[in-house]
């Protein structure tokens, strides 16, 4: 079951997981490998050029940190782009174990995966300032053949309102635990969205909140077509807007 979450439904939902005793940067961490992890599975051949990796100030540049470290234990060249210092406690700390390890070189422009980890789910308006150019310079490398990978949102897509002016367009996004209500309003945005396990388990669940419905629900709701099926025999399908 995926639930699809505003901004803040899903920070209610990591509060959640915190609260009842996973400490913050064990999400971080869980976020951060599963994301490294799929990129390593998706992209076998590209990962080799190596990987360029934008770290924005934020808990979103933490992530993008964890993504480094992981990959570079997995023998991959990584290379990081840093947009401001870390302001979290959480993210502060994986800068650190990945920088204390060895010296990290800036991104040459010759790698065919681009990591976007500028703004996560709690950014909101138009980015600005070294963000706003951190953004630019991921979309001319698109359109010079890099593949762009988001975590958690493309940078500058509003989580809950799907704003997206001045963001950043994502080939792949590679989402935390729930989909945001944003990645549907502003899909071409998104490319192809994934969404990871990190543990929240029963704390990212709410009755409340409406599911997103996949193959496995439609399976489970939608009588199978016969041959001879004709409209009068399918259900009805009411649509308030």
């Amino acid at each position: 079951m995926v639930r699809v979450v505003t901004a803040a439904e899903a920070a209610a939902a990591d509060r959640r997981a915190i609260d009842a005793g996973i400490p913050s940067r064990a999400l971080m961490q869980r976020a951060g490998a599963a994301a490294a992890t799929e990129i390593a599975l998706r992209f076998p051949r590209s990962i080799r050029r190596g990987v360029a990796i934008h770290v924005g100030p934020g808990n979103n540049g933490g992530d993008g940190w964890v993504v480094a470290g992981a990959l570079r234990a997995a023998g991959i060249p990584v290379r990081v782009r840093q947009y401001g210092e870390p302001r979290s406690p959480d993210a502060r700390a994986e800068q650190a174990s990945v920088v204390g390890t060895a010296p990290i070189e800036e991104p040459h422009g010759g790698e065919e995966l681009v990591v976007d980890a500028l703004l996560g789910t709690g950014a909101s308006g138009v980015p600005r300032g070294a963000i706003a150019a951190g953004i630019e310079e991921m979309m001319r490398r698109r359109a010079s053949g890099a593949r762009i990978i988001a975590l958690d949102v493309p940078s500058g897509v509003d989580a809950t309102t799907g704003a997206c002016e001045a963001a950043a367009i994502a080939d792949l996004t590679l989402t935390f635990g729930t989909v945001k209500r944003g990645q549907l309003i502003a899909r071409g945005h998104c490319g192809r969205l994934v969404v990871l396990d990190i543990g929240l388990g029963a704390h990212g669940d709410n009755a409340d909140i409406p599911e997103l419905i996949g193959p496995r629900w439609a399976r489970r709701h939608v009588l199978p077509i016969h041959a001879d099926a004709h409209k009068g025999v399918r259900r009805k399908l009411a649509i308030v807007g």
